[in-house]
């Protein structure tokens, strides 16, 4: 065996690693496939439907209900139902892949979670958030491409 040589894996949870083998030292660094990224993104989405349940609870208890009162609750319990689906379904990301690789994927809620704002609320979207956005977005790619 050479100093340093990459062994592709698969493990019986469906995700694959490289790992390097150098002298004295072994790294398992696992890759996000598809069921991992799908998951991913399936956790990014669950939040930003909990943020804007979140948003739609805040605006009703706003209006002078207690937060006990049902129009409350029928927005708060689902949203923490979702964010409790989402914390489970997040670890169960992090069991296959590395946080480095999947946290990326997290900076598509600051993108999502004001479109869904401005399209469920009318909350104002400004070119300065396009902007901001499009940084974002770029930083997505760069991180999840980078090795």
């Amino acid at each position: 065996m050479t100093s340093k040589e990459h062994i592709d894996q698969t493990f019986p949870n469906g995700t694959t690693s490289s790992t390097l083998y150098t002298p004295n030292r072994k790294y398992c660094v696992p890759s996000m496939n598809l069921r991992v990224t799908l998951a991913t993104l399936l956790v990014v989405l669950s939040l930003v439907a909990g943020q804007l349940l979140f948003r739609a609870t805040a605006m009703i208890w706003a209006s002078g209900r207690s937060l006990f009162s049902m129009p409350v609750l029928t927005r708060l319990i689902p949203s923490l139902l979702i964010y409790a689906f989402a914390t489970l379904a997040w670890i169960w990301v992090l069991r296959a892949v590395p946080l480095k690789s999947a946290y990326p994927f997290m900076a598509l809620a600051f993108v999502l979670v004001p479109l869904g704002a401005h399209w469920m609320f009318g909350e104002a979207v400004t070119p300065q958030y396009w902007i901001g956005t499009l940084l974002i977005m770029a930083g997505v790619v760069i991180t999840v491409l980078a090795k």
